[in-house]
């Protein structure tokens, strides 16, 4: 078969740059700065703060470049990169002696602005998020039982953690009585109840 005329086809333009290639690129730099980080750290002695940048790189990785990341929801993509956030704190404060201000400050208000910015992202199209009913459920829940830990002394009784603890508690029982429908649905699809 002869083609008469070869203009009539569509060009194909290859594409200059791919997201394979950005994550190949990414690892290879991570690679070298934990390789580079590790020698000098060896080569210092001392502390070993190579496990800072390791913990760093192993968040900013799993964050931004995870494929099981990248394919879920918005909501469930911040609350897994914060709980990645605030595992790191606990080993950067465990590393360095464990003075709790990571589990008493930090985690509560890093994950106190992710139950605010997940809530209204949830409650701005909630009929179109009903698939994060469950995860920001477990956060909320999550928070609560820090509360109720906290409350048994076995942390520190501070502001942030009641703050937290409240908050997650009102989502829930405003999420309870305006889709209360919605959610058991879901539930229902997720698992026989």
């Amino acid at each position: 078969m002869k083609l008469d005329r070869y203009d009539e086809y569509p060009i194909y333009l290859r594409k200059p740059f791919s997201f394979f290639r950005l994550k190949t690129i990414v690892l290879i730099l991570l690679a070298a700065g934990l390789l580079v980080s590790g020698i000098v750290n060896l080569g210092m002695g001392g502390q070993p703060w190579a496990l800072y940048v390791l913990g760093g790189e192993l968040v900013f990785w799993f964050a931004f470049f995870d494929s099981r990341l990248i394919e879920q929801g918005v909501i469930n993509r911040l609350l897994t990169s914060v709980t990645l956030i605030s595992l790191y704190l606990l080993l950067i404060d465990a590393l360095s002696g464990f003075s709790g201000w990571s589990i008493n400050i930090a985690v509560p208000n890093i994950y106190l602005g992710a139950m605010v910015v997940s809530s209204a992202l949830f409650l701005l199209r909630a009929r179109q998020q009903r698939q994060n009913f469950l995860s920001l459920y477990t956060s909320f829940s999550g928070s609560i039982i820090m509360l109720i830990v906290s409350l048994s002394g076995a942390l520190e009784y501070r502001w942030p953690l009641i703050v937290l603890g409240s908050y997650s508690f009102g989502v829930i029982a405003v999420t309870l009585i305006f889709f209360r429908k919605p959610f058991l649905n879901e539930l229902k699809k997720r698992w026989i109840v």
